[in-house]
């Protein structure tokens, strides 16, 4: 349940249209390296994947209770 409670607020959290795109364009990427057989491609699209996740998770649950 802990996970289902994060992605209920990661994707609840009022998000504009622009952040839903790039999000979109992200797992495009990673999926179109995977197709492609591009290992150095997935791996960076994963990682910016990551990256913005854990900006947004940060948003969502700052360190400290804020």
């Amino acid at each position: 349940p802990v996970l289902e409670e994060v992605l209920r607020h990661f994707n609840s959290a009022h998000r504009s249209k622009a952040d839903w795109q790039r999000t979109l364009a992200r797992h495009r990427r990673v999926a179109d390296a995977v197709a492609a057989r591009d290992a150095d491609a997935a791996f960076a699209g994963m990682l910016e994947h990551f990256e913005a996740a854990d900006t947004r998770l940060m948003q969502l649950f700052p360190r400290g209770g804020a």
